[in-house]
């Protein structure tokens, strides 16, 4: 069994991906095979990068990157407040700018080593 951990920002272009990165890459390092990250946007304009309820349903657990992402989830989907987790991630950031990166990858660490909060069970 696949469980999908999905990161939420506005467009689905930096902060998101940048976690979906990050998050596979070390996943794949610690040999936890049976999860996945992907992103999205809640508010993209790219219709690639839009949120789907499909993609919603099927997330195992749902990484809103600030208060406005998590609300407009919220507000949008019915029944996914058990699966999300919010964060703070300031909307600043530069795709694949070096010291952006550098802050990203701090924010999403600590999410990381708290394995206890996104891989616990429904």
């Amino acid at each position: 069994m696949m469980f999908e951990l999905l990161f939420v920002c506005k467009e689905g272009l930096n902060r998101s991906s940048a976690g979906a990165r990050f998050f596979n890459r070390w996943l794949e390092r610690d040999g936890l095979t049976q999860y996945r990250a992907s992103s999205c946007g809640a508010l993209a304009t790219v219709p690639d990068r839009c949120i789907r309820a499909g993609v919603v349903e099927d997330a195992y657990r749902i990484i809103a990157l600030d208060n406005l992402v998590a609300n407009s989830l919220l507000k949008n989907f019915d029944g996914i407040a058990c699966k999300m987790i919010r964060m703070s991630v300031p909307d600043v950031y530069h795709r694949d700018d070096p010291e952006d990166l550098q802050s990203l990858e701090t924010y999403f660490s600590r999410l990381y080593a708290r394995k206890n909060l996104w891989m616990a069970r429904l």
